[in-house]
């Protein structure tokens, strides 16, 4: 099957304007008090007593930021001001430094915990609002970050990053810090190599150098391990098959960004076995890839939707690394299984997830702690970048 790649990169950037971007412009923002609510659903109504959380910010910040520095529409510029000077205004521990995990409708901290993804997110976003604007408090605000990032929860005996800390980045007594995730050590690596990009540090370097190498222990040669113990000697079975192939390609990313031409070559290796792992072992008929299982068998056979748009992604780049037709027709198969299961033409933006007979899962929010403008317009804007 022949794929024409100019009318993927067309489309993407259709849905990009006028499927995501527009519902947050539309929905999310709160004029009364220059913020963005924390729950909106399916319809677009917004819930203005939610919770509000750190990550859904950020997410904002970088989505309208990224928005604007591709497609230069002045509007996502105004969106991307207003959710940085939320994020430090209503997020920023003023006592201790950092992002707090979620705070109430009207402002008051909730969960004070410093939560890596928390963190990372925040620098990311950031890094992309200073790409945009290049104010010199927008930078210095990202290097602060990373600065808690490494002195508080950066596991300085064994590497890699520890889950989550107490606001003051002490341990919590209640959290096991006998395990390491992935996901803990990927946001590190994606949120550093944005910012290594605007600033070439030997500092940046090495944040990014030693991460590569961490998330690197997790792989078992077509997957990733989810978990780890504490000094990685120990690797569960159990992985997560978008996040897999997010990780391969962010290792990708910074290679390519460390212009390592070791770590590139390792890179491409893991991208291209990862997504063959995939088409083989996690990726149904329909084209959908389910959530999660371990080395042998599916557990959980949902298909959600930012697994697909991290499997697009991936297969794209495998695409342009190989030249090879078959990853190309995987990456517009993810594509087509999103069109047709997930985005939401009608209402604007994504659901959930279906389940593996394509049933809608029923989650009825569209903004929320963790469903945010960021895989998605993420994937948009891979994929126009990938394929141009």
């Amino acid at each position: 099957m022949s794929v024409d790649r100019s009318v993927l990169i067309h489309e993407c950037r259709d849905i990009l304007k006028n499927n995501i971007l527009s519902f947050w412009m539309k929905h999310s923002v709160n004029i009364t008090n220059s913020s963005f609510f924390g729950e909106i659903d399916r319809n677009g109504k917004a819930n203005p007593d939610a919770e509000r959380g750190g990550i859904l910010q950020s997410r904002i910040l970088w989505a309208f930021s990224a928005g604007y520095n591709s497609l230069k529409d002045p509007e996502y510029l105004k969106i991307a001001e207003m959710a940085y000077d939320s994020l430090y205004a209503d997020f920023w521990d003023k006592e201790f430094g950092g992002i707090y995990f979620s705070i109430d409708s009207n402002g008051k901290p909730l969960n004070t915990s410093k939560m890596t993804d928390c963190q990372c997110y925040a620098i990311y976003g950031i890094n992309e609002f200073f790409t945009a604007t290049r104010r010199r408090d927008v930078f210095d605000l990202a290097c602060e970050i990373i600065g808690f990032l490494e002195g508080g929860l950066k596991d300085s005996a064994n590497g890699g990053y520890v889950s989550s800390l107490n606001n003051d980045y002490s341990k919590d007594k209640n959290t096991d810090y006998s395990l390491k995730t992935l996901n803990a050590q990927v946001h590190v690596i994606e949120s550093c190599t944005a910012y290594l990009k605007n600033n070439g540090s030997d500092y940046l370097k090495d944040i990014v150098s030693d991460s590569f190498d961490i998330i690197m222990k997790f792989y078992q040669g077509g997957y990733f391990s989810y978990s780890a113990n504490e000094n990685y000697t120990e690797f569960s079975k159990y992985t997560w098959y978008g996040l897999n192939l997010e990780s391969a390609w962010f290792l990708y990313d910074a290679a390519l960004t460390l212009s390592d031409e070791k770590r590139i070559s390792i890179a491409e290796n893991v991208l291209i076995e990862s997504c063959d792992w995939a088409i083989l072992n996690a990726v149904d008929s329909d084209g959908g890839i389910y959530y999660e299982g371990d080395a042998d068998n599916v557990k959980v056979f949902n298909k959600e939707g930012w697994p697909q748009t991290e499997a697009m992604i991936a297969f794209a780049y495998a695409y342009k690394i190989t030249g090879d037709e078959k990853y190309l027709c995987a990456a517009n198969s993810s594509f087509n299984f999103l069109k047709e299961n997930i985005i939401d033409f009608e209402n604007g933006e994504w659901i959930n997830g279906v389940d593996k007979e394509r049933k809608d899962l029923g989650n009825p929010l569209k903004a929320g702690f963790w469903k945010c403008p960021y895989h998605n317009t993420r994937g948009m804007l891979k994929m126009m970048e990938i394929l141009s």
